[in-house]
């Protein structure tokens, strides 16, 4: 079984999209006929970036919140991995989580989740909101939110798909 491996070189190009900064180059890899393109990402600069923008669409969002809700509980910035990043209670004390999702696009695009937060979504599907802070100007903090409440709703808009995989020893 004879595995042929090529690199080529493919057009340097520049973006910016938060997605791919600072490509200095790129190579298309091809093996058994597949082809898996290669580029150099400035990943720091684009964590940097979606942190910003993710810490700002949850002020967004408690903002938001806090016009609806008795209290509004901004957990995320005290701890990680609970599967969502706010706590609300409304005026008949129940409790309500949200997960906030922030994008500078439109609404309707792909939007990532953990496996963490789904698992926390599945468990209580009817007190977890999805907030998706989308078209997000940085110049003015200025943005749009889509709420979908309950785990039926969220869905009615999105299929869930692996992305990664955990992978363990034998």
């Amino acid at each position: 079984n004879d595995t042929t491996t090529t690199f080529s070189e493919d057009e340097t190009s520049q973006t910016n999209s938060p997605d791919i900064l600072n490509i200095e180059d790129s190579k298309v890899l091809e093996s058994n006929n597949k082809k898996f393109n290669a580029k150099k990402i400035d990943w720091e600069r684009i964590n940097l970036l979606r942190a910003d923008i993710g810490k700002v669409g949850e002020e967004i969002a408690v903002q938001y919140f806090k016009t609806i809700y008795k209290e509004v509980n901004h957990a995320s910035l005290n701890w990680d991995g609970l599967g969502y990043d706010l706590v609300l209670i409304d005026n008949e004390n129940q409790v309500f989580y949200a997960e906030v999702k922030t994008t500078t696009k439109e609404f309707g695009q792909n939007i990532f989740m953990s496996q963490n937060e789904v698992d926390f979504m599945n468990n209580h599907p009817e007190k977890f909101i999805l907030c998706i802070v989308y078209r997000l100007d940085l110049s003015n903090n200025d943005a749009e939110i889509k709420l979908l409440n309950g785990k039926e709703e969220i869905n009615n808009f999105f299929d869930f798909e692996a992305q990664s995989f955990s992978i363990s020893f034998k």
